[in-house]
């Protein structure tokens, strides 16, 4: 029998209504949408989905999930999904399997470090990784979604560079040059992890934790970019 995943919240309750199937309460038994009916295709009510592929399922859910190795027969088959009137649950894969299974950091990028709950003081080696971050941040954008296959302002390039930490695997980031191994935009991921957040405005750079706002200040020349 073909096998799938299916990817649920954490609780194991279906993403879509919360409340219709848990998968945790039914690994080793058959689950039956409870709305199926004889016409139902992928995409109709009373079907439920699983995927080929656990990236493919992640499209249709969100972090932190629980994940089930599912078999069942689809009734329909779409490229990233398929639609099945009911499957059997084989297994939960442990949380701690889940970084391999996806490919990659998933502790990392479903409990994310919170900058506003961290109160420091800015150091030299904050204002070095600020001054590293101005030069390489135009690029972080398009390097990290171009390299990791998916498809603003300064505060969401913070994001972006934090984002693309959780890719331990790619040593090769496109559109900047770098030594082998290397993840470019860490600079922004230390400022992160200690609290600060890099921010562009009226030309300099500044560094910003919650509650003092604007701790330091980079005066910036554009011909040091």
């Amino acid at each position: 029998m073909p096998e799938y995943y299916k990817i649920a919240r954490p609780d194991g309750w279906d993403f879509h209504t919360g409340d219709t199937i848990n998968y945790r309460d039914n690994i080793g038994k058959r689950v039956v949408d409870p709305q199926y009916r004889k016409d139902a295709t992928c995409c109709n009510v009373g079907v439920i989905h699983a995927s080929k592929n656990p990236v493919d399922a992640l499209r249709w859910s969100k972090l932190p999930c629980s994940v089930y190795r599912v078999s069942g027969r689809p009734v329909d088959v779409r490229d990233d999904k398929a639609g099945f009137r009911s499957f059997h649950i084989l297994e939960e894969i442990p949380e701690s399997e889940l970084s391999e299974l996806f490919g990659f950091d998933y502790m990392r990028a479903a409990y994310p470090i919170n900058p506003l709950e961290i109160d420091n003081e800015v150091t030299d080696n904050d204002i070095e990784n600020l001054r590293k971050w101005a030069f390489v941040r135009a690029s972080a954008w398009d390097s990290v979604w171009d390299s990791v296959g998916a498809s603003a302002a300064s505060v969401w390039d913070s994001v972006t560079a934090y984002a693309g930490s959780c890719f331990p695997d790619i040593t090769d980031w496109k559109y900047i040059d770098h030594e082998p191994g290397e993840y470019p935009f860490q600079p922004a991921v230390d400022l992160w992890e200690r609290g600060f957040i890099p921010i562009q405005k009226d030309g300099n750079w500044h560094i910003w934790k919650k509650n003092g706002g604007i701790v330091y200040t980079l005066e910036w020349d554009e011909g040091m970019a």
